[in-house]
């Protein structure tokens, strides 16, 4: 089977994934047991449409590690240290 990215991912999602679709599938494949997965991911879905950025960041079952934002062209990073 060759995966392609999938631009009309609503569509066909069988051999296809987009960018977050494919992490709910990584999600999937690791974490939920074989015969409670289904054609795609929504182990990391809330709506049962598809899994978007929004999805991901409010799962219970997820945490940003790392957030990145831009003030007056400066960057500042803020992450996440075991202490």
């Amino acid at each position: 089977d060759v995966s392609l990215y999938n631009f009309l991912f609503f569509l066909d999602m069988k051999y296809k994934f987009y960018c977050t679709d494919l992490v709910s599938r990584a999600w999937q494949h690791v974490l939920i047991d074989e015969e409670d997965q289904r054609q795609y991911s929504r182990s990391l879905n809330d709506d049962g449409f598809i899994t978007s950025v929004n999805d991901i960041i409010l799962s219970d079952d997820t945490y940003m590690t790392v957030y990145v934002e831009v003030i007056d062209e400066v960057y500042h990073i803020y992450y996440l240290e075991d202490i």
